[in-house]
């Protein structure tokens, strides 16, 4: 329905159903938002000869106050995620300090573990850095998004101002305004904007959990906020504390066999049968080490693997358990329509009798419109009828459907199971 329509051609009744419906469902938003009051009431319809263009302004101005409205309220939105994320900046940089004042007064004792923990310990602080690099990265991106969505916001404003300034400019010269099809677009670029700041919204929280929960895993594992930073540079060459501690045993050994060496030496004998058992004794603690290394790289393969087939399977029943529930629904609103169907059927029939006993009182010049009206009743009954029998075989096919789905169902259920107790055996 255009807006300032003239007066000759008032508003249909099927273009003021269709507005009501489109506030019912901006209400409806604005109600699952709560944080904006909801749209104002269609103004009353007037009877005269000006009531199509006073009817049509007053709705087109109530309509563009409104998505005004909502554009302001996704830019607070907007602002309010940059707030938290300056907040979540600055409980970061002070969780930093601390666990750098921390590290600094925290006793070496980590020094004299074995080789073993200090190799799993820098895989670990390797994988942990890449997980943290990635999730950075994964952050930079949401924040790419929003500003995108903000630059997507302000041309909406844009739009909404020349819009308005165009209804001006057609109120005063007398011209029609805006068709209703700008209305209905805008509104629809409203409902996508809100969905993919809702979308947005969650990933950048989850995304910011996640970065934080792996610089506290790397921190713990590094000691610093600097050490952690240069290992999240790819080609600066830093070491973690678990390297550098097992760059110095090995030196240390070589020392200690060294000094030895050359002892053996000075008493008179190049080298003893006990330094030479001692390297034996070494290699084989090398390899058992290395075997090892790789048996437990392969189990954290294998259990990822797992955790990734258990998730797909989740997911997947997840999604079949809702499209169960949709046929359900819509099994349901089937069979709603099926007694209505029967009840308009029978009162179809009651009329089709009612004019047949009718049609035999009445004269002869009264016969052929009577039976003009039975067999138009008769054929609504047949529509009526064969419409029945279609709804019924959809309902037959939903019901087949619904079967095989919790099948497949069941059938997931069991596999996630299976998966859960390999997945507890690997661990």
């Amino acid at each position: 329905m255009a807006v300032g329509t003239p007066a000759s051609d008032p508003p249909s009744a099927s273009d003021g159903e269709k507005l009501a419906l489109w506030r019912a469902q901006i209400a409806e938003d604005d109600s699952d938002d709560g944080d904006h009051p909801p749209p104002p009431p269609a103004p009353p319809r007037r009877t005269g000869p000006h009531s199509a263009s006073g009817g049509g302004s007053g709705s087109g101005g109530g309509e563009t106050e409104y998505l005004q409205r909502k554009v302001a309220v996704l830019q607070l939105q907007l602002e309010e995620k940059d707030l938290e994320l300056q907040e979540a900046r600055m409980q970061a940089q002070w969780a930093a300090n601390e666990r750098a004042s921390a590290a600094r007064v925290a006793p070496a004792a980590a020094a004299q573990r074995d080789g073993v923990a200090a190799a799993a310990r820098e895989d670990k602080m390797r994988e942990l850095a890449a997980k943290c690099k990635q999730a950075t990265m994964a952050l930079g991106r949401e924040r790419s998004q929003a500003a995108q969505l903000a630059s997507e916001l302000a041309g909406l404003r844009q739009q909404l101002k020349a819009r308005e300034a165009a209804k001006e400019s057609g109120g005063v010269n007398g011209g029609p305004a805006s068709p209703g099809q700008e209305r209905r677009e805008a509104q629809k670029r409203l409902a996508e904007t809100n969905a993919r700041l809702a979308e947005l919204s969650l990933s950048y929280e989850g995304a910011r959990a996640e970065l934080a929960k792996y610089k506290r895993a790397l921190e713990r594992e590094v000691g610093s906020v600097d050490g952690a930073a240069r290992l999240l540079e790819g080609g600066s060459g830093a070491r973690g504390r678990a390297e550098q501690i097992s760059l110095l045993r090995d030196q240390l050994r070589e020392a200690q066999r060294r000094a030895m060496t050359d002892n053996g030496g000075l008493a008179g004998g190049p080298s003893s049968p006990g330094s030479r058992g001692e390297e034996r004794a070494r290699e084989r603690l090398q390899q058992m080490e290395q075997e090892r290394r790789h048996d437990h790289e392969r189990l954290l393969v294998v259990e990822q693997q797992l955790r990734a087939e258990l998730d797909e399977s989740r997911r997947r029943a997840d999604a079949l358990a809702a499209r169960i529930k949709n046929l359900e629904a819509d099994l349901k609103l089937l069979l709603d329509k099926s007694d209505n169907d029967n009840q308009l059927v029978s009162a179809l029939r009651a009329e089709l009798e009612r004019c047949r006993q009718s049609s035999g009182k009445l004269s002869p010049q009264g016969d052929v419109p009577a039976r003009r009206v039975a067999d138009l009743a008769t054929r609504a009954a047949e529509q009526q009828e064969r419409r029945q029998e279609k709804i019924i075989g959809s309902l037959r096919e939903r019901a087949a459907e619904v079967d095989r789905l919790s099948s497949e169902n069941e059938k997931l259920r069991e596999l996630v199971g299976l998966l859960q107790d390999k997945l507890s055996g690997a661990e």
